[in-house]
């Protein structure tokens, strides 16, 4: 089996020249092109699931923590239904605690967004240059997986990119555990992966860990 290549030189000056820049043109991009397209009065019914279920769970779960109770049952839901087992609702999920405690319900969700579109291209920049890949192929193929046709139309499901994101990580994480074993590495590889479990979508965990697998 092939191990993943020493870092290349610069690795360490080149993705933070790469962090920043997402820092800075990821923000631009969602509000310049996005915003408008949240809304709840999208057409088709497409904003269904986010104004219907999403938002509100976020919401919800955020408010229910904050006030010092864990949100194990949703008694507004049929004749009640468990909350802190369903998964797409990321009750424990702790970007989704943070922003949804701290913001108001919109600002929550926009950050939410333009957090894990920074997480998604940083993770992939990290895991290519693991493979070996020089700065330049890994900033074009870190856009390319970032800005991908099937992530631009999730924006009504963000548990999609919110477990996504943790993906090019726990690839990166994983085949360094492989090829350069540490506790830091372990450790790292064991962060990333409970971060997707928690983002509610076992799915994304499931292809991500086959996957790994075949690498």
């Amino acid at each position: 089996m092939m191990l993943p290549a020493d870092p290349p030189p610069g690795n360490g000056r080149a993705l933070r020249r790469f962090a920043l820049a997402c820092a800075v043109v990821i923000p631009v991009w969602w509000f310049g092109m996005f915003v408008a397209s949240m809304q709840p009065e999208a057409s088709r019914g497409i904003a269904i699931d986010l104004d219907g279920y999403f938002l509100p769970r976020y919401v919800q779960t955020s408010s229910r923590l904050a006030a010092g109770s864990l949100a194990v049952w949703n008694a507004a839901e049929y004749a009640g239904v468990p909350l802190l087992g369903a998964a797409q609702a990321a009750v424990l999920y702790p970007p989704r605690v943070l922003l949804f405690g701290l913001l108001p319900p919109l600002p929550a969700l926009h950050a939410f967004m333009v957090l894990h579109y920074v997480l998604l291209a940083v993770g992939s920049f990290v895991f290519l240059r693991e493979l070996g890949l020089t700065a330049a192929a890994g900033t074009l193929g870190a856009v390319i997986v970032t800005f991908q046709p099937f992530m631009l139309h999730g924006h009504y499901a963000p548990h999609w990119i919110g477990n996504f994101a943790w993906a090019p990580w726990i690839l990166a994480f994983g085949m360094r555990a492989m090829g350069r074993p540490s506790i830091s590495t372990a450790l790292g590889l064991a962060v990333v992966v409970s971060m997707q479990v928690l983002a509610g979508y076992p799915e994304y965990v499931l292809d991500t860990g086959l996957v790994l697998v075949m690498l």
